[in-house]
């Protein structure tokens, strides 16, 4: 499970990067935003490589697109991601004991977070 979030860490990721590429060009306010949310993915990505998981299950995911075609569809993608990852962390953390709960419970708060800017680049 841990290498299935590690790739989705990933490319929620890349996405933010192709993010901060679209926005230099349509909207260059956005681009510290997706900057920060890709660097926070990133982490995440640190941190799940470090924490000893120990869990079991199959992970179901949405397969994320390496190239939406707009910045709207990207948005739009990185929202629902984040949602998802979000709910799975948090599940994940009830499951879990000490501080790898702790630590899944914070990076499913991150992930409401990033959904949460997305919404609001998504309504400019």
């Amino acid at each position: 499970m841990r290498d299935e979030l590690i790739a989705i860490e990933r490319k929620l990721y890349n996405l933010y990067k192709l993010g901060e590429m679209f926005a230099s060009q349509e909207d260059p306010s956005l681009v510290d935003t997706f900057q920060l949310l890709a660097e926070e993915s990133l982490r995440h990505q640190k941190t799940l490589s470090t924490v000893d998981l120990n869990l079991k299950g199959e992970l179901i995911f949405p397969e994320i697109r390496d190239k939406p075609p707009s910045l709207e569809e990207l948005i739009r993608e990185a929202i629902i991601a984040e949602e998802l990852l979000a709910r799975t962390y948090l599940e994940l953390s009830a499951q879990a004991n000490g501080s790898v709960r702790d630590i899944l419970k914070m990076m499913g708060e991150e992930c409401l977070r990033h959904s949460y800017r997305l919404k609001l680049m998504y309504a400019k």
